[in-house]
């Protein structure tokens, strides 16, 4: 199934989170929420601890989110370099097999130029591999932390809420 504006014939990766969040304003929620927990106002609810904490929800999501985003970059700059390398690597190798000798000499050439080629892709796709994990151990270290925090001061809140 397609959608009648996808560039790629699927709706998921036509999906631009940047316009998504563009109108997301954590303030303008945690005031939004501010305004409704005053109306009811149960007694011995700490509406402003539980708006902050409600910021710090939205604080660590987006620290893991520029983390994430950093990662990427990171992955999408290690493939660029890649990529040129590789250029690189095959400009030599035909420049090699232009200069071979006879048709034996080339294919020699050829096949050191295959093996070195996937030694290098297998390198490059394991340091890829590290670089993500990375950056999704760091983004998911933000939330983790952050569901640890949240759910203490939920039982401090919880304490002092009387019925």
């Amino acid at each position: 199934m397609t959608t009648k504006n996808s560039t790629t014939g699927n709706p998921f990766f036509d999906f631009d989170v940047t316009k998504f969040m563009a109108g997301f304003d954590p303030a303008k929620v945690a005031a939004e929420f501010t305004q409704a927990a005053a109306k009811f106002n149960p007694q011995g609810l700490n509406a402003d601890a539980f708006v902050d904490a409600q910021r710090r929800n939205v604080e660590a999501i987006t620290a893991a989110n520029q983390t994430a985003m950093e990662g990427a970059k990171a992955i999408a700059q290690y493939q660029v370099k890649f990529m040129e390398q590789s250029l690189a690597t095959a400009k030599k190798a035909m420049e090699k097999v232009s200069k071979a000798t006879s048709p034996q000499n080339a294919a020699a050439i050829q096949a050191e130029a295959a093996k070195e080629s996937f030694e290098k892709a297998v390198s490059g796709s394991q340091e890829l591999s590290a670089l993500a994990a990375k950056s999704n151990t760091e983004a998911g270290e933000f939330i983790a932390k952050r569901v640890s925090e949240g759910l203490e001061e939920m039982q401090e809140l919880a304490k002092n809420f009387k019925n």
